[in-house]
């Protein structure tokens, strides 16, 4: 009897925890991610807020840059009421170092449209019009900034490995290293690249089953 009991009490926990998952619809996860080192950033989630905070969105002489490079190469320009910003280069170059050696790879970016990948889940990244939805191809600036209450617009740009189908991902393997965004125009300011660093790291945390 004294071994039943000790058993129950034993279950108990766990039956609550297995309990509280079938309830929450959550299920444990780990996974690495790449976690890009960016001056004053806050990191956001993906959509649905599942897994590690992979983009990285942080202030830029005015304006705002988001950027991810786990699962797909992007980045964004989000742009507050009276600013301006225009893309001048038309690449994202990543060097970094795997277990078989250094990487220097370059791929060319081109706009995309806000939501196509699942926006991150933060206010941050919401649609604020319809122009966000079907982005001129060719396009890279100069783009105005508007808002709409405490949201503002932003555009997104990303690495196609069949354009505007499928994303290019970044290289497999990777460890550390840099990013190189493209050089930009910021309110009639000319701004060089910026190398920006990233490692690898490892999240544990819960998510969502049926998002």
């Amino acid at each position: 009897m004294q071994c039943i009991l000790r058993l129950r009490l034993l279950l108990t926990p766990l039956l609550l925890c297995l309990g509280l998952l079938v309830v929450s619809a959550c299920a444990p996860f780990s996974q690495t991610y790449l976690r890009i080192d960016a001056p004053d950033a806050t990191y956001h989630k993906p959509e649905c807020g599942g897994g590690p905070k992979t983009t990285a969105y942080y202030p830029f002489h005015g304006v705002f840059i988001s950027v991810d490079i786990t699962h797909w190469i992007r980045m964004a320009l989000h742009l507050p009421q009276g600013t301006t910003a225009e893309l001048l280069g038309r690449t994202i170059t990543i060097e970094g170092h795997t277990d078989d050696g250094p990487i220097h790879f370059t791929t060319a970016i081109a706009p995309a449209s806000v939501g196509s990948f699942g926006s991150p889940g933060s206010p941050i990244f919401r649609r604020i019009d319809e122009e966000q939805l079907h982005p001129d191809p060719t396009n890279l600036g100069p783009f105005q900034g508007r808002s709409k209450g405490d949201q503002i617009i932003w555009y997104s740009f990303a690495a196609w490995e069949v354009p505007g189908r499928r994303h290019l991902s970044a290289p497999k393997g990777l460890k550390n290293g840099y990013i190189e965004l493209p050089a930009l125009r910021v309110n009639g300011r000319r701004f060089e690249a910026q190398r920006l660093p990233f490692q690898r790291e490892l999240w544990r945390g819960f998510v969502p089953i049926n998002c």
